[in-house]
């Protein structure tokens, strides 16, 4: 059976095998053989006596050297040959040693890559890890804050029921309110239209009164015609009053004194007379004195007007006649 194959490592890329131990091997048994070649020769210097001594003991060495020569050479060519299967295989070996230290070389600048790839991973993971934290941090402040709004939106809520409820009520009492005081307008309207009806009523009564005492001789004329005046300016009328002297005769068929009331209005002409009683002639002379003063003034008459409570019959047709207006009352004035 063949020896196994012995491979005994001695630094990087070097080794050892059985071949060599071999070699080792042979060289020994040759310094062995020398040497007992020395010792026969120093026998042959001893004394015959201890020669044959020395001969056996030199026999016993002989036959232990050939032995050991024998069996090295019975087994010399099957370890030649596995001499040669150790050195295939070891080249074998140095090839695939070759190829992993190849490999272990891209592996290692792998390695350092994926250190470096790693190291700056570790950074980036840092940076996150810091972001995270303060991104928590952010998100836990904006989680106060929203708790505290929350809080405040559920007062704010709270009071808006309130107000609204306050409001709601309010709004009741100022309907309740609106509609008193509605009443209270048109008990109020209806108060004045009442208080303006009373008032017509006793300005008409005074009126009336006066013309009748004009016209029966109780007060007097002056009176009348400044009550009337005072219910025209009221009513929005500015009476003036126009006095000239007619050398002619043209209103009364003899030199006298004209007198009108006249009144301005959207440069507009008014004749007002005024009187507590009319008649015929009264009317006859009042369309004299229109004509007198658009004669003297040079200006034309827009509105003819006679205000009196008592008209004789005929006078009011008479005065339509001439385009004469007739009102029994200042206020009809328009």
């Amino acid at each position: 059976m063949a020896p196994s194959p012995v491979l005994v490592r001695e630094g990087k890329g070097r080794g050892i095998f059985a071949e060599d131990i071999v070699g080792t091997a042979q060289e020994v048994i040759t310094r062995e053989v020398r040497l007992m070649l020395e010792y026969i020769e120093i026998l042959e210097s001893f004394p015959e006596e201890l020669r044959e001594p020395m001969l056996k003991l030199i026999g016993s060495v002989e036959d232990r050297i050939l032995s050991r020569l024998e069996v090295t050479k019975g087994d010399f060519l099957s370890l030649r040959d596995a001499i040669k299967e150790l050195a295939e295989a070891q080249r074998k070996s140095e090839e695939r040693i070759t190829k992993l230290e190849a490999a272990v070389e891209r592996l290692e600048e792998a390695i350092e890559k994926l250190a470096e790839a790693q190291r700056r991973t570790e950074e980036r993971v840092d940076r996150l890890e810091k972001a995270v934290e303060e991104l928590a941090e952010a998100q836990r402040k904006s989680e106060e804050r929203i708790t505290k709004l929350e809080a405040a939106v559920e007062r704010l809520e709270e009071a808006i029921e309130k107000l609204t409820e306050a409001q709601r009520r309010t709004e009741e009492r100022i309907d309740r309110l609106e509609k008193v005081v509605e009443r209270l307008a048109e008990a109020q309207r209806r108060t004045e239209e009442r208080v303006d009806k009373l008032a017509e009523i006793d300005r008409s009564i005074e009126i009336k009164i006066g013309a009748l005492g004009a016209r029966w001789g109780i007060g007097s004329e002056t009176a009348f015609r400044n009550a009337i005046r005072g219910i025209l300016e009221e009513v929005g009328f500015h009476v003036e009053r126009y006095l000239k002297f007619d050398e002619e005769g043209m209103v009364f068929g003899r030199p006298d004194q004209v007198e009108l009331d006249i009144v301005m209005r959207d440069k507009k002409v008014f004749l007002i007379e005024i009187k507590s009683s009319v008649s015929r002639g009264d009317v006859s002379i009042f369309e004299r004195k229109a004509r007198f003063y658009q004669e003297k003034e040079d200006k034309t008459v827009d509105r003819k007007i006679i205000i009196s409570p008592f008209l004789d019959p005929g006078a009011e047709d008479m005065a339509r006649g001439f385009g004469i207006e007739v009102f029994t009352d200042a206020n009809q004035v328009g």
